[in-house]
């Protein structure tokens, strides 16, 4: 259920890209494991803090 969120998610995503020119999704993960389940999706970690994980726009995969 969590992975179809994060993709429904996503997809929203690249739709207000085309529009406003969003380049970057940015999250904080709640604890390390959340972080582990963004960087299956390509995320990847803050040289700041490892809980907080950027993907590209251009990364994201429809």
């Amino acid at each position: 259920m969590a992975a179809a969120l994060l993709k429904h998610f996503l997809l929203k995503a690249l739709e207000v890209a085309a529009l406003t020119g969003l380049r970057l999704v940015l999250v904080h993960a709640k604890d390390p494991q959340g972080a582990g389940f963004c960087r299956r999706f390509g995320f990847e970690p803050s040289p700041m803090d490892d809980l907080t994980l950027m993907l590209l726009i251009k990364d994201i995969e429809p």
